[in-house]
């Protein structure tokens, strides 16, 4: 009976922990859905979202891109979709590519 009582226990602590590790995960997702409201135009979140689904990387260093620019000044207004295109241009055009030869 105490074993079953401890494995008991270790599940809800693990329960709690996914749970908690969950909410945060969507605080974190909610806060960053505020700030692209804030800091992009909606046709520049609808591309965003098309490159988000495409690849998460990408987008995460896009938003991040842009949110560091507007937080240091550098960029005024909100970004446009031409905008977030030339930054998607130029960090896809710094991926090596990798070529396979046949013999």
């Amino acid at each position: 009976m105490d074993e079953n009582q401890a494995d008991n226990a270790a599940y809800k602590d693990a329960q709690k922990r996914r749970l908690e590790e969950l909410q945060k995960r969507q605080a974190a997702q909610a806060q960053l859905s505020a700030i692209v409201n804030k800091v992009f135009e909606p046709t520049a979140i609808a591309r965003l979202s098309n490159i988000r689904m495409s690849n998460e990387n990408l987008y995460m260093q896009i938003v991040q891109f842009f949110v560091s620019a507007v937080q240091s000044g550098k960029l005024s207004g909100k970004v446009t979709e031409e905008q977030v295109k030339q930054v998607a241009s130029q960090l896809l055009s710094t991926r090596r590519e990798t070529t396979i030869r046949r013999a």
